[in-house]
């Protein structure tokens, strides 16, 4: 059985393609990377009332574990919370470089990172592209 979220958790939904990320606040607030249409893609960071509006047709979410270390310094949870606070109507989403998972883990550790594009690069992702479309058009 997952794990129950907790003030000041990164908490994580896996959409088909992606995981979402966000910080839990009591009550089932979550600050995370949203756009007026409820979508994870683009908008600014936002504390949203609802878990529901969090996990977006999603049923579950799990609770991110962070190792001391690879992460050193991990911040308490009300620390953590003030963090994402901070950042409230931020701007700037980018897949690559300003995603919604680089948010979570800063607001946790002070790093900006993202698990989800670490060790992409340009080139790999058009070969992916690349192949996929062949493999559409292929008999």
């Amino acid at each position: 059985m997952p794990r129950q979220a907790h003030h000041g958790d990164i908490i994580k939904v896996n959409h088909a393609l992606y995981a979402h990320y966000g910080v839990y606040v009591d009550g089932g607030r979550v600050i995370h990377y949203t756009d007026t249409s409820g979508g994870d893609f683009k908008g600014v960071v936002q504390e949203t009332s609802l878990l529901s509006s969090f996990l977006n047709g999603e049923s579950s979410y799990s609770v991110c574990e962070f190792d001391p270390r690879d992460y050193p310094h991990i911040y308490l949870p009300e620390e953590t919370v003030r963090r994402a606070r901070s950042k409230i109507n931020e701007g700037g989403y980018n897949f690559f470089t300003h995603n919604c998972e680089h948010f979570a883990v800063w607001c946790k550790t002070g790093k900006y990172e993202s698990s989800q594009v670490s060790g992409y690069k340009p080139i790999k992702i058009a070969d992916g592209v690349f192949s996929a479309i062949e493999d559409l058009f292929s008999f």
